[in-house]
């Protein structure tokens, strides 16, 4: 995981996933999450921030968009696209 800092107004937090992160983990397009996290961002629910990356190995090397958000705003979007993970982190978090 990519940890970077970053300032939303005088406040600084970490970022702590990446949408590319974010599609491994729930078996989705990258692509796909991209649009879920737009939809979320425009609804005012998360916040990230768009770094352009050259990965090697990934579509011939081309730069490509990644997001990042926060700890908080990847349990939102990873709960937007798989019901599964959402049945796995609720019962935990309201302690059974």
């Amino acid at each position: 995981m990519i940890e970077l800092t970053a300032a939303k107004g005088s406040t600084m937090f970490t970022m702590s996933m990446a949408s590319m992160q974010s599609a491994e983990l729930t078996d989705k397009r990258q692509d796909n999450i991209k649009v879920v996290m737009d939809d979320l961002k425009e609804q005012g629910v998360i916040s990230f921030t768009e770094i352009q990356e050259n990965p090697s190995g990934v579509l011939g090397g081309r730069p490509i968009k990644v997001y990042y958000v926060s700890e908080r705003d990847s349990h939102v979007v990873v709960a937007r696209v798989s019901v599964a993970y959402t049945g796995v982190i609720l019962p935990t978090t309201i302690g059974h």
